[in-house]
C-alpha cells in the first residue's frame, strides 16, 4: 500500500465477511504502529502528512466498524426471524395426536364442504380446525396442495412434495395501481398514530369525532372567535391519472369521472368516496442538492510553463538584448585598415554582472467553517459551499497571475472606435510582434502568447457577423487565424485588479443590458518568456481543535504556493490596453486608410 493505512474498496459490501474483518484488523494494527511512533512504518514521513492520513485511517475504521455492527445485526435478525418462522408452524404435540396425521396448514387456498374439509388458508400460519374422525373426508390426490408429509418408513425427515404450486388468490396478485388518495391523519387525533391514512369517510368521521370528544364544550366569546384544528392533511401526488383529467371535448365523460371521486351533484352513490376540500395542506418537498455553477478553472496558470519551486522560489538573471553589445562591434575599411593606428582601432566591450530579480512563492489560501450538525444533516450544502470557495480561490490566484505578469511588462496602448474591432486587433497584434521579433532579432518562426479577456472574443463574434464577410464566424475560426499568423491564445476568465474591469459588475440593474467593457487588457510575448512558480497545494482538509470542537465546529483548509517570473528580457513582454468597438466596420472600397 501507498499509505499509512489500506485503501479502501468503492463499495464495503462487497467484501466478504473474512475480508472485511482482515481489512480493519490492518487498519487496527497501522494505528498501533503510529501510536508507537514506529519509525520502520512511519518512514520518515512529515508530521502534518502522518497526521492526514492518520484523521483519513480514523474515518476509514469507523466505517469498517459500522459495516460489521450492521453485517451482525442483519445476521441476528435473520437468526430471530428464523427461528419465529419456525416456531410459527409448529403443531402443539397434543394436536398431532388428535389430528391422524392430516395437515393443519394450507400452503395455498383450499376449500371443501362439509364438516371435515379443510379450511380456506394463505400459508399466514393459522392452522385449520382439526376435523372429528368421524366426519373426516379424505381430499382426492391429484387434488391435494403442495404440502410436508411424513414418510412411513422414516417419520423423522419429511420430504417436501414438488408439484406445481396453486395459482394466488385474486387479492394476493400484486397489481401496479396508482395508490388512491388518502387524508394523512394529524398528531392531534387521540388514539391516532400520526401519519395513519384515512380512505373513508366513516374513518374520516371516526377521527372528527374523536377530536371533537377531545376538545370538549365549545368556548364562547362576545367577540367571536374562529379555533381551527388541523384534523388531517391530504396526500396528493401531481402525476394525474387518466381518470383525473378533463377534457374539454368530452362533457359526458367529464361529468363521470368527476361522479366517481364523491359528488352530491351526481347522486347518492358518489358520496362513497370522501371529497377533498381543497388547499395544499402538506409542506413541499425540499430540493437539498444546490445548483453551482462556478468552475475551478485556471486557464493563465495552465497557458504558462510551470516549473516546481522546490526552494520557494527562483532568482533569474536579468537577460541581456542584442541592443547592450553594440559597443563590442566594429567595422574598418580596407583604406581604414590600411592608415593602421588610431584609423584600425577594434573596440572591445567589457562585461558587467548582470543583476538578479528574486521571485519567491505567494501564498494564497482558502478556509472555510461549518458546524458538525450541518454537515451530518445537509452535506450538500457543505459541498456546494467548498465549490464556491475553490472558485473564489481560483479567480483570486488568476488575478494575482495577471497582476504579475502586468507589473513585469511594457505598458502600451493602441486600437480605434473607427473600424471593426478584428482590423484593429490584427493590427495591434502584428505591430507588437514587428517590435519584439525586430528588437530582440528574434527567428521568423518563434510563435507568440496572447492572453485576452474571456469577453474580447465574444466581442469579436459580434463584430465578425457585424460586416458584409461571411468569414470568422466562430471561436475556431478566430483561433485558427491568430494560430495561422504564429500567435496562440488563451482567453483567460477573471481581471486584473487594476485598469478597465474585464468581468462584469456582481448584478445587473433593472434596464438596459450591461455592455462590453470600454477598454481591452491584453498580454503578448514569445512562448516561454513567463514561468509559472509552483511549490505545491496544501491542502489540509477537514481541520479540528479543541477550540472549534468547544463550538462543535471543523474547517476545511488549503493553500497553494505560486507566482509568475519573467525569464525573458523586459522589451519581450507588452501589456497592451486597447480601444476596440465591435461595430463590423470595414473601409470602403477605394478609401486609403491612414497610418499611425
Amino acid at each position: 500500500m501507498d499509505g499509512l493505512f489500506p485503501e479502501l474498496p468503492k463499495e464495503l459490501k462487497s467484501l466478504s465477511d473474512s475480508e472485511l474483518s482482515d481489512l480493519l484488523a490492518q487498519h487496527l494494527k497501522a494505528a498501533e504502529l503510529i501510536d508507537a511512533e514506529d519509525v520502520e512504518y512511519l518512514r520518515g514521513l512529515p508530521a502534518d502528512e502522518v497526521i492526514a492520513q492518520y484523521e483519513k485511517g480514523a474515518l476509514s475504521i469507523m466505517a469498517l466498524r459500522e459495516e460489521v455492527q450492521a453485517r451482525e445485526a442483519a445476521a441476528e435478525t435473520y437468526t430471530n426471524r428464523k427461528a419465529e418462522i419456525s416456531q410459527s408452524i409448529q403443531q402443539p404435540k397434543a394436536e398431532e395426536d388428535a389430528g391422524d396425521g392430516t395437515d393443519g396448514e394450507g400452503e395455498g387456498e383450499g376449500e371443501g364442504e362439509g364438516d371435515g374439509a379443510e379450511g380456506e388458508g394463505e400459508g399466514d400460519g393459522e392452522a385449520a380446525p382439526e376435523p372429528e374422525a368421524e366426519a373426516e373426508v379424505e381430499t382426492p390426490a391429484e387434488d391435494r396442495e403442495p404440502a410436508l408429509v411424513a414418510s412411513d418408513a422414516e417419520p423423522e425427515k419429511p420430504r417436501m412434495i414438488r408439484t406445481a404450486p396453486p395459482p394466488p388468490a385474486e387479492d394476493r396478485i400484486v397489481v401496479q395501481e396508482r395508490e388512491p388518495l388518502a387524508f394523512i391523519a394529524s398528531g392531534l387525533v387521540p388514539s391516532l398514530t400520526p401519519g395513519t391514512k384515512i380512505t373513508t369517510g366513516a374513518e374520516m368521521g371516526d377521527a372528527l369525532r374523536r377530536m371533537m370528544d377531545s376538545l370538549g364544550r365549545p368556548s364562547k366569546s362576545r367577540e367571536g372567535r374562529e379555533d381551527k384544528y388541523r384534523v388531517a392533511t391530504l396526500d396528493f401526488s401531481r402525476n394525474f391519472p387518466d381518470d383525473r383529467v378533463l377534457l374539454a371535448s368530452d362533457v359526458a365523460g367529464n361529468a363521470e369521472k368527476i361522479a366517481k371521486i364523491g359528488s352530491p351533484y351526481f347522486g347518492r352513490d358518489s358520496l362513497d368516496v370522501l371529497l377533498a376540500s381543497g388547499g395544499l395542506c402538506a409542506p413541499l418537498e425540499p430540493i437539498y442538492t444546490i445548483p453551482q455553477l462556478a468552475v475551478r478553472d485556471r486557464p493563465v496558470r495552465d497557458a504558462l510553463p510551470s516549473f516546481r519551486a522546490q526552494r520557494g522560489g527562483i532568482n533569474v538573471p536579468t537577460p541581456g538584448t542584442i541592443a547592450d553589445v553594440g559597443g563590442a562591434i566594429t567595422v574598418i575599411t580596407e583604406s581604414e585598415d590600411a592608415l593602421g593606428g588610431t584609423f584600425a582601432t577594434k573596440a572591445c566591450l567589457d562585461f558587467d554582472c548582470p543583476a538578479y530579480t528574486e521571485t519567491a512563492v505567494t501564498v494564497i489560501s482558502h478556509c472555510r467553517e461549518f458546524g458538525n450538525l450541518v454537515a451530518m444533516s445537509w452535506p450538500e450544502f457543505v459541498a456546494n459551499q467548498n465549490d464556491l470557495t475553490m472558485a473564489g480561490h481560483a479567480r483570486i490566484a488568476e488575478q494575482y497571475l495577471l497582476d504579475r505578469i502586468k507589473a513585469q511588462s511594457v505598458q502600451v496602448t493602441g486600437g480605434l472606435a473607427t473600424l471593426g474591432a478584428l482590423i484593429h486587433l490584427v493590427n495591434l497584434i502584428e505591430e507588437a510582434e514587428f517590435g519584439i521579433r525586430s528588437r530582440l532579432r528574434m527567428p521568423n518562426e518563434a510563435r507568440f502568447q496572447l492572453l485576452a479577456p474571456r469577453v474580447l472574443l465574444d466581442m469579436l463574434l459580434v463584430d465578425t457577423v457585424g460586416n458584409q464577410f461571411d468569414r470568422y464566424r466562430t471561436e475556431g475560426d478566430i483561433r485558427d487565424y491568430l494560430a495561422s499568423i504564429g500567435v496562440d491564445v488563451t482567453w483567460y476568465m477573471d481581471s486584473p485588479s487594476s485598469g478597465t474591469s474585464q468581468i462584469a459588475d456582481a448584478a445587473q440593474a433593472i434596464g438596459g443590458i450591461d455592455g462590453f467593457p470600454t477598454a481591452y487588457q491584453m498580454a503578448f510575448f514569445p512562448q516561454g518568456t513567463f514561468l509559472h512558480l509552483d511549490m505545491a497545494e496544501l491542502n489540509l482538509g477537514i481541520v479540528r481543535d479543541s477550540t472549534l470542537n468547544s463550538t462543535n465546529d471543523f474547517q476545511i483548509f488549503g493553500e497553494t504556493f505560486e507566482n509568475v517570473a519573467r525569464i525573458g528580457p523586459a522589451q519581450a513582454a507588452y501589456w497592451i490596453t486597447a480601444t476596440l468597438c465591435g461595430n463590423g466596420e470595414f473601409p470602403d472600397t477605394g478609401t486609403a486608410i491612414a497610418c499611425s
